[in-house]
């Protein structure tokens, strides 16, 4: 146990090492004092992190795409246990955004038919198809 000026007594676990010794933060003071800092200093920071991200653009994106890669099946799992535990709050979120932004989103919709009209075609049929020879197993049977 080691005391902290704010928090009191802790747990010396809950206290940031430093080469070997225990700092004089236990680890809540130090995740406030970075939430404050963080307040005041909202536009520098957000300003430095763009021009970095602008500045390694390639190699960011080349590291997120090899982690991807690797940690796919993972990241899927997350995804989908995340989706089926939050559906509601999913569904009603993208529900207030189409709300607000209809027109936005038609016209993405819009372009996003006419940039890959071929494709969207062929998989309809691909469906149609599909649908008629189940219809026809149906009607055999």
């Amino acid at each position: 146990m080691k005391n902290c000026k704010i928090h009191g007594m802790i747990d010396i676990s809950n206290f940031i090492i430093f080469k070997n010794n225990l700092g004089y933060k236990c680890k809540l003071c130090v995740i406030d004092n970075k939430k404050i800092y963080y307040q005041k200093n909202k536009e520098k920071i957000n300003e430095r992190h763009s021009k970095y991200y602008q500045k390694n653009k390639e190699k960011i994106n080349d590291t997120r795409r090899e982690y991807y890669e690797k940690n796919t099946d993972r990241l899927l799992e997350h995804a989908s246990k995340y989706y089926n535990n939050n559906k509601e709050k999913i569904i009603k979120r993208q529900l207030e955004y189409y709300q607000k932004n209809r027109e936005k989103v038609k016209e993405k919709q819009r372009a996003h038919y006419h940039k890959n009209k071929e494709v969207i075609s062929e998989r309809y049929k691909k469906k149609r198809e599909k649908n008629i020879l189940i219809q026809e197993e149906k009607s055999v049977i």
